[in-house]
């Protein structure tokens, strides 16, 4: 008997919603990491990974606010926890990229954010 399952699956921009948010809840590595790993090793690209992301300002998603937060608050710097807690053997050239990806995310999406 032939059995079929469909189980859902998030895309990258509610998923970088959702470990940005809980990056900034409990600052654990595994969260820094997967914000890396996202942005990092997204199939379509790091800029298909930022592209998600900024989509979800426009949509429903009620935890943009508070991810786009966490990424200034945590990821814009090479010094700042997020890169830190993901973890030495990934810090180098994974978090090179996620502070790209901080910076490109206020330099073109939101540049008042900074003064904020």
């Amino acid at each position: 008997m032939e059995q079929k399952l469909e189980v859902p699956v998030s895309g990258i921009g509610p998923l970088l919603v959702l470990k940005l948010s809980a990056f900034d809840d409990r600052q654990q590595p595994k969260h820094a990491y997967d914000v890396m790993l996202g942005v990092t090793r997204c199939v379509e690209g790091p800029a298909a990974a930022i592209a998600a992301f900024l989509a979800e300002a426009n949509t429903s998603n009620r935890g943009f606010a508070r991810a786009r937060a966490a990424l200034r608050n945590h990821f814009l710097e090479a010094s700042q926890s997020g890169m830190a807690l993901a973890g030495p053997h990934h810090a180098a050239p994974m978090g090179l990229k996620t502070v790209l990806f901080g910076r490109w995310y206020y330099k073109h999406a939101a540049p008042t954010e900074l003064a904020a």
